[in-house]
C-alpha cells in the first residue's frame, strides 16, 4: 500500500483514505514532510519529521475529520507553533478523541475473538498505565472484555499491528468478578484515592524542576483511563468515585502546570503538610501569611497574639512546624494572659515527643520538661529528657536530668 501512497507525494492530488491508516503508514515509513487534511471544516496540516509529529490543532479537531477528509502529501515541511511528539503518540491521542461508538464499530467485527499482544507494545510509555491495568502481561484476552475496559488502546494496538486477532468463539471468561474490567478499574481508583498529595496523584516526583511534558502525559494517561465513555456498564458507586478522583486529578494538574514557583509550593508542604487539592493550597498560603504575622508579633513581644495565631494554624493543620513554634512561644506568654500556660506546654509537649522523638532541638525538650516539673510531673519530665538523649547529646539536658533524678529519689 505504501507504493500507492508514494505516488501522491508532491503530486498535488487529493488522496481518499482513512486518516488513521494514512498517519500509521507515514509514521512507519519515517516520512518527513506535510500531511494536509481537506474537509468542510477547513484545511489544516501536521508536520512529520523522522518519527515525530508537530501539529497546530487540538486532537479533537483531527478526530472529527479523521474519516471525512481528503489528503494531500508534500515532502516540504513548514513550522507549526506547538509541541512535538512521536507519530504513534499523536495517533493514539487522536484516536482517544473519537466518539466511543465509532471506535466500538471499528472493533465490533472481532468482538467474539481473542487478541494477543506483541512484546513491543510495552515500549509505548504513553499507554503503559492502561496496559498494566487491563492487559497485565496476559498473552491472550477476549476482545469483548477489552471493548469495555480499553477500547481506545485496543483499537490503537490493532491499527499499529502491535496486537493480533485470534479467531474463535470466546467463552464468557472475562466477566467473573475476580477478573472483570470493573475490578481492575476499581483497583486503579482505590490507588488514586489513597494518593497523599498532588505529586503522587499525577505520578510525579516531588521536586522544583518538574518536567511539564511528563506532567502532561501523566495527566492524559489518567484522564483516558477515567474517561466517561469508559464508565459504561460500571456500577454507579464506582462511577461516582471515578468522577471524584478525576476532579482531584484536574485540580492537581491545574496546580502543577500553573504554579510558577514550585519552591514556594514545596516550602508550604514542609510547613503545613502535603497539598491534596487547590483549596488546600489557597488555605496554606493564608496560613503562611498568618505565620509571618505571628513572627512579627514575637518581635514586638506580643507573645499572646503570636500564640493565638499559631494555635489557629495548628488547629487547622496539625503542622509539626507550627507545633514547635507554639511550644517555644508559650513560656513567654504572661500567665495573666494565659493561666493554663504550663498545662498547655505539657499537653503540646506530649504530642511533640510522640510525633518526632528524633528532633535534636534541646531547647524544646527543656521547655517541656520544665513545665512538667512545675506541674509536679517529675517522672514525665525525666521521660522527656531521656527521650531526647536517645538520639542526641547535650550537657545542659544531662545536668537537668541528673538533678531531676536526684529529686525523684528523695
Amino acid at each position: 500500500m505504501w507504493e500507492q501512497i508514494k505516488a501522491y507525494i508532491d503530486s498535488g492530488k487529493k488522496l481518499k483514505i482513512r486518516g488513521d491508516q494514512l498517519i500509521f503508514l507515514l509514521g512507519t515509513e519515517n516520512f518527513t514532510g506535510t500531511l494536509t487534511f481537506h474537509n468542510q471544516k477547513g484545511d489544516f496540516s501536521i508536520i512529520f519529521d523522522n518519527g515525530s509529529v508537530s501539529h497546530s490543532e487540538p486532537y479533537k479537531k483531527y478526530a472529527d475529520v479523521l474519516f471525512a477528509s481528503l489528503f494531500t502529501i508534500s515532502s516540504a515541511s513548514a513550522s507549526v507553533a506547538t509541541e512535538k511528539i512521536t507519530w504513534d503518540e499523536f495517533l493514539f491521542y487522536v484516536i482517544s478523541a473519537l466518539p466511543k461508538n465509532v471506535v466500538d464499530s471499528l472493533i465490533q467485527p472481532y468482538a467474539n475473538d481473542y487478541v494477543t499482544l506483541k512484546p513491543e507494545a510495552g515500549n509505548y510509555s504513553f499507554i503503559a498505565s492502561e496496559l498494566k491495568l487491563n492487559f497485565n502481561g496476559k498473552s491472550k484476552l477476549s476482545v469483548r472484555s477489552l471493548m469495555i475496559a480499553s477500547p481506545y488502546v485496543l483499537y490503537f494496538l490493532l491499527l499499529t499491528q502491535m496486537a493480533g486477532i485470534m479467531k474463535g468463539a470466546v467463552k464468557d471468561d472475562s466477566y467473573t468478578k475476580k477478573n472483570s474490567p470493573q475490578m481492575s478499574l476499581e483497583s486503579f481508583i482505590a490507588e488514586k484515592e489513597k494518593a497523599p498529595d498532588i505529586f503522587t496523584l499525577l505520578d510525579m516526583k516531588r521536586r522544583t524542576d518538574i518536567d511539564k511534558s511528563v506532567l502532561k502525559k501523566n495527566y492524559f494517561k489518567i484522564a483516558n483511563l477515567l474517561h466517561p465513555d469508559k464508565m459504561v456498564n460500571i456500577e454507579k458507586s464506582l462511577h461516582n468515585r471515578a468522577l471524584d478522583v478525576m476532579g482531584r486529578v484536574n485540580m492537581a494538574y491545574d496546580i502543577l502546570k500553573t504554579e510558577e514557583d514550585l519552591n514556594f509550593l514545596l516550602e508550604l508542604e514542609q510547613k503545613f503538610g502535603y497539598v491534596k487539592e487547590k483549596l488546600q493550597l489557597e488555605n496554606f498560603k493564608e496560613y503562611n501569611t498568618a505565620d509571618g504575622k505571628a513572627m512579627l508579633a514575637e518581635r514586638i513581644m506580643e507573645f499572646h497574639i503570636a500564640y493565638s495565631i499559631y494555635k489557629t494554624i495548628y488547629d487547622n493543620t496539625s503542622s509539626f512546624y507550627i507545633l514547635k513554634k507554639m511550644i517555644k512561644v508559650l513560656p513567654k506568654v504572661p500567665e495573666e494572659k494565659l493561666p493554663r500556660r504550663e498545662e498547655l506546654i505539657a499537653m503540646y509537649g506530649k504530642i511533640f515527643v510522640q510525633k518526632n522523638a528524633n528532633d535534636v532541638d534541646d531547647t524544646l525538650y527543656m521547655i517541656i520538661a520544665k513545665s512538667n516539673e512545675k506541674l509536679g510531673n517529675i517522672q514525665s519530665a525525666i521521660d522527656v529528657l531521656k527521650t531526647y538523649l536517645k538520639s542526641a547529646s547535650s550537657s545542659n539536658v544531662k545536668k537537668y536530668l541528673e538533678r531531676l533524678e536526684f529529686y525523684a529519689k528523695k
